[in-house]
């Protein structure tokens, strides 16, 4: 198979540039240098990234734009897993690519939308519930849609997916710059208090969907 050397260098430089690497509405982003730990074995190679606080970003641009923090990457003999922040493993073969589409259930996230409008009176608390839904339908859809097949999960793996989705929701609604501002007039009450129980509402909704 002929390939460009030139470009597969230009791909490289871009995605540790300031800008990052753009392909199909997302980019890639390293840090440089780039701490990382390969092993080999009898059927996989994995690649972990290895500084926590300096990983590898995906930013994902939709409705909304959300970043993942890509852990590692296992590249098997027919496929792989990507390893990312706040999510479970997400399987890829390498026939096919891993889809970030629309929400995957659309009746699931407009009932939810309709209950936050009757679960929260006040105009802000409300913009804000109707914020955490998108970003935790983003995760569910990315999550799903690594799944080829009906996933019956256990008591502990239920418990696990709440916490990696109320962390991610958490995390994106803490660096949104739309509802930046109102950190400075609710401050630590908002971030300990108020938007804690928000997420869990959330979260509970859209797993309680999800797990039927």
């Amino acid at each position: 198979m002929n390939y460009d050397r030139s470009k597969v260098k230009d791909i490289f430089k871009s995605v540790f540039s300031d800008m990052g690497y753009e392909t199909s509405g997302m980019s890639f982003k390293c840090p440089s240098p780039l701490c990382i730990s390969v092993a080999d074995s009898a059927d996989a190679i994995d690649i972990d990234f290895t500084n926590s606080k300096n990983l590898p970003v995906a930013t994902v641009r939709k409705l909304i734009k959300f970043n993942l923090d890509i852990l590692g990457v296992k590249l098997g003999l027919t496929g792989g897993i990507i390893k990312i922040k706040f999510f479970p493993d997400i399987k890829f073969d390498y026939n096919g690519s891993v889809k970030f589409g629309d929400c995957s259930n659309n009746m699931a996230y407009e009932l939810i939308s309709q209950e936050i409008d009757d679960e929260y009176g006040d105009p802000e608390r409300k913009k804000i519930a109707q914020r955490c839904l998108q970003y935790g339908s983003e995760w569910a859809t990315i999550v799903s849609a690594s799944q080829t097949e009906p996933v019956t999960y256990s008591e502990r793996e239920k418990r696990i997916l709440r916490k990696q989705c109320y962390n991610f929701i958490y995390e994106n609604i803490k660096n949104d710059k739309e509802i930046e501002c109102k950190f400075v007039i609710l401050g630590v009450i908002f971030l300990n208090f108020v938007l804690p129980v928000i997420i869990s509402w959330i979260v509970t909704k859209i797993l309680n969907h999800w797990f039927k």
